[in-house]
């Protein structure tokens, strides 16, 4: 058997210990946000369940999140994150994003593999541009949240 082996119970501890470490090192580096959404008030779409990958290169374009990405518009921001027992591979995945709308370069409605979704396309903080694609469950609503013009050019007006 090889649960009577003593290389198999040395194996299990070296592997818990190798996984422990990467989640703890990977929890650690985690980008720092923007800014945090501190009042409900000013949130436009919210959705608990919607899908998405990073546009970032091949291994993300195929390793995203299915019905595990958090979605919040506000009216100043839009902020991606993935649902709890899923987080460590958020930033291995570039799956978090906090968005600023007035950095939103593109949104466009497109079509992948799993059904239609919308593409942001957006202008990080350093300059480089970032592309996400991501399925919600209601595509018109996120559309309308995400275009609406921000609280600054609302009250100009």
């Amino acid at each position: 058997m090889p649960f009577e082996s003593p290389f198999y119970w040395v194996a299990c501890v070296i592997g818990n210990v190798l996984l422990w470490g990467y989640l703890i090192h990977n929890f650690r580096r985690r980008l720092p946000v923007d800014g945090e959404i501190t009042e409900k008030d000013s949130i436009i779409y919210e959705e608990h369940f919607a899908s998405g990958h990073s546009l970032r290169d091949v291994v993300t374009r195929f390793m995203g999140a299915r019905n595990c990405l958090e979605v919040v518009v506000t009216t100043d921001a839009l902020y991606i994150c993935v649902l709890f027992p899923f987080s460590p591979i958020s930033t291995l995945f570039d799956l978090e994003h906090y968005v600023m709308k007035s950095r939103i370069t593109s949104l466009e409605r497109a079509q992948f593999l799993f059904g239609e979704g919308v593409t942001i396309e957006y202008m990080r903080p350093d300059g480089t541009r970032s592309r996400f694609w991501l399925r919600p469950q209601s595509l018109d609503r996120l559309y309308s949240a995400v275009t609406s013009p921000p609280d600054s050019l609302r009250a100009a007006s």
